[in-house]
């Protein structure tokens, strides 16, 4: 007997299926109190503290450049709507809508995605999705009715007062924003609520209505994993020893300022008048270390030998250091760079390395870059385009989905040898998709109908040659080009550099 068909396997109807009864028992053990997420031990990383701690690693150099780095290699690539395989015809036009979605937006697209990457550096980020009706009253370019985009708001950090949520902290519900009360020139009061009459103070940002993008989300945590707090210790190591390498650049430079005065000044019991003097000097002295003060007047007072009571002289300060303070700092600055992908931004700084190793790591970070741009588009279609869908009314069973390019330009010349080898031996599909790909890769601006023929294919490009050698390489044996030889006349083609 034949197996059943999945339509007459499956039942068709809900009535088919037998009663269920299960719920969800577990947690997923995140900590939250009071709408607080309590995981991060250390309070300076911990949310919000976090956000005021993150900007201020943002101001140094090694910081920013990095992360820099990293938001703008997200930002490169170009992101599109695709219909699954086997679907194109059917979503065609479905396809086109979410292009001109991209395109209808108050803000452009490529500002948005850069507002979005900034989870990779606070753990997370929010966008609001603002939803309209496309018509030309309403400022769109489109006047078909449909519902769209009317942008993309973004939702700053360090306006996220806490978390919501439902089912005995099972459902995540949205996050609570703080209302930033904006008032414009003469105008003294805040904005208040017209149908209450009360100020804002807060507003519930629900999950359905938001984009949210986490980093490395550890038990679903609503604030992800912020990649600088991995970099914190180091951060805060480096900061101080190049402070303890100014302070010993300065000294070194102006040497010790040593200032001798008589002992009664100096003692705990001394009287108003001296503890005053004693005082007065020190401010002095202090001043002088920050240059606030660039001389110093001083009584001229002899003792019985003939020497000054008070005396003051600069001291070189000799020796060598137990330690070099710059490498240590430079030992810090790559532990953060190594933590934030960006090591390559240091290629060649240190006279070593190699062009091969360089790739290496470039290759490395695109990875790295990629995964993350995969979570964004994870984000796109599974919130954005099945919230557009329903505004629309639209049937769900098969999406089209947002992709996004290669991260890494293709190398001309590598490309260029692959297709030529490959195409040499038959290898290559002589189709207009196959062409139109090439073309995609290599930049070029025109395209061949993808209904084609390979008759007028051949009559635009050319008829291939059909006597080409390459790919006779081993046929029979030996070590020449073309496989006759015995060996003793040698190969060659190894003299041609482009065949090693």
């Amino acid at each position: 007997m034949a197996d059943p068909s999945p339509k007459e396997a499956l039942p068709t109807t809900g009535s088919d299926l037998p009663s269920m009864k299960v719920r969800e028992v577990g947690h997923n053990g995140l900590r939250v109190t009071a709408g607080q997420v309590l995981e991060e031990p250390d309070t300076a990383l911990r949310y919000p503290q976090s956000i005021y701690t993150y900007k201020k690693m943002l101001k140094d150099s090694t910081v920013a450049s990095a992360v820099e780095y990293v938001q703008t290699r997200m930002a490169s690539v170009t992101w599109y709507p695709q219909a699954p395989k086997g679907f194109e015809k059917e979503l065609e036009q479905y396809v086109n809508y979410l292009k001109t979605v991209q395109n209808d937006m108050e803000t452009s697209w490529l500002s948005c995605i850069k507002q979005m990457s900034s989870f990779t550096t606070y753990g997370f980020s929010i966008m609001e999705i603002v939803p309209y009706t496309r018509l030309k009253v309403n400022g769109s370019r489109h006047n078909d009715g449909l519902r769209g985009i009317k942008k993309l708001a973004f939702r700053s950090q360090d306006t996220i007062s806490g978390v919501e949520y439902a089912n005995d902290g099972r459902d995540f519900v949205g996050y609570w924003q703080l209302v930033n009360h904006v008032t414009n020139k003469g105008q003294g009061k805040p904005y208040v609520n017209p149908k209450t009459g009360k100020m804002y103070n807060e507003v519930l940002l629900k999950k359905e209505n938001i984009l949210a993008f986490r980093n490395s989300a550890l038990k679903d945590s609503p604030f992800g994993q912020a990649p600088l707090a991995a970099i914190y210790e180091s951060w805060r190591f480096k900061k101080e020893y190049e402070q303890t390498l100014a302070y010993g650049v300065s000294a070194d430079i102006s040497g010790l300022k040593v200032l001798y005065i008589p002992p009664q000044y100096l003692k705990e019991d001394a009287d108003p008048a001296d503890a005053a003097v004693f005082a007065m000097y020190q401010k002095i002295m202090r001043n002088m270390h920050i240059g606030a003060e660039s001389g110093l007047i001083l009584p001229q007072v002899l003792d019985d030998k003939g020497e000054q009571y008070f005396k003051f002289e600069v001291v070189n300060v000799g020796g060598s250091k137990a330690y070099n303070v710059p490498e240590i700092i430079e030992s810090y600055k790559m532990e953060i760079l190594t933590a934030l992908y960006a090591t390559v931004l240091t290629a060649g700084q240190g006279g070593g390395g190699s062009f091969a190793l360089s790739t290496s790591l470039q290759e490395m970070v695109d990875m790295i870059i990629e995964a993350k741009l995969e979570e964004m588009r994870d984000v796109f279609n599974h919130t954005l385009i099945p919230y557009l869908w329903k505004l629309n009314g639209w049937d769900m069973t098969v999406l089209p989905t947002f992709e996004f390019s290669d991260i890494s330009e293709p190398n001309i010349d590598d490309y260029s040898k692959a297709i030529q080898r490959i195409g040499a031996v038959k290898l290559i599909a002589r189709t207009a998709r196959n062409v139109n790909a090439m073309a995609e890769k290599l930049g070029l601006p025109d395209r061949i109908s993808e209904d084609a023929s390979r008759e007028e294919i051949d009559e635009l490009l050319g008829s291939p040659a059909e006597d080409t050698k390459a790919g006779q390489g081993m046929e029979e044996g030996g070590n020449s080009g073309t496989g006759k030889a015995d060996g003793s006349s040698g190969d060659g083609s190894t003299s041609n550099n482009e065949n090693k």
